[in-house]
Order: C-alpha cells, then structure tokens, then sequence
C-alpha cells in the first residue's frame, strides 16, 4: 500500500531516513492479479481505515483467499468466491456499537464466507480478550454451511491439484 515503507518505519520506531528502502525493495500494491511463480495472486481493496489488500492465491484450479484486515466489503465476497480455504479475520465478537469498516466479528466472516460460497473458513486475527469459543459461537451464527475452524499454528490444508 501507499507509504507503506514510512508506516512500518513508525511501527518500528525506526528513523524514516535512511528508511527500509535500503534494505526492501517496496513495489506499490494496486487491484489486480500478477503471477509469482506458479500462482496467480488477486490483490482487492478491502474496508479499513487505511489502504489494505485482502488477497486470493490460486494455482490448478485451486485457492485460497486473506481477508487482511476489513469491515464489511463485498469485494471481500468476489475475492473469495469459491476458494478452496478462506483466511478471515474476525477481531471482533457481536456487540453493540462495533466501529465499522474496521474489523469482522465471526458471524460477519461466515457471511462473507457463505455468500463467496468457500470450502473451510478459517478465522485469524483472533484477539486475546475474546474467547475462542465466542468467536465460534459468533459464526456458528452466520449461516456458513461449510467447515469453520480458528487458525492455528502448524496448521495443514491439503489442496492437491
């Protein structure tokens, strides 16, 4: 995204000079696909507060699609129709007065996941203050049929092609 090299600077507490361009090479992010060696990845403007992708990497006839950080976006919908595995954060449990555009509670994420009719939804960007088990029971409610998990460290998905 835009100023992505000053931003990470900040959040590094590093000087902006003379900057992590000496040591990364930053290609500004724009909507659309590319290839990067066998995959096809799809880059789509998601709803946050500042300019944020969620992304969908393909390869055989197989995918899987990140939501990055987002509110509420049917563009989030197209980016995971049909994935295979879909990555969505879901920060949020159900409440009142949730700020939009800004993070997903369960339910949310199993909507957008049901209406892009994915395989498995896989929930991350799970906070510490919310129990796993209300961020389940939040999607339980959100009328995915399919398989609904928490990500989890040295997890495996299979999408043999």
């Amino acid at each position: 995204p835009a100023d992505a090299p000053r931003r990470l600077a900040a959040a590094y507490g590093m000087p902006e000079e003379p900057g992590l361009e000496t040591a990364f090479d930053f290609v500004r992010l724009s909507p659309g696909s590319f290839q990067v060696g066998p995959f096809e990845v799809t880059a789509a403007p998601v709803n946050h507060p500042v300019e944020t992708y969620g992304f969908r990497v393909s390869h055989g006839g197989r995918s899987v699609a990140y939501s990055a950080d987002t509110g509420e976006s049917a563009e989030l919908v197209k980016l995971a129709s049909g994935a295979d595995v879909f990555l969505c954060e879901a920060s949020f449990v159900e409440g009142p007065d949730l700020p939009t555009d800004l993070h997903l509670t369960g339910r949310q994420a199993a909507e957008h996941a049901a209406a892009a009719g994915a395989g498995t939804l896989v929930l991350t960007h799970l906070v510490p203050w919310n129990t796993t088990e209300r961020v389940l029971d939040d999607a339980s409610g959100g009328g995915f049929p399919g398989r609904i998990e928490l990500a989890r460290s040295g997890a495996h998905y299979d999408l043999e092609v």
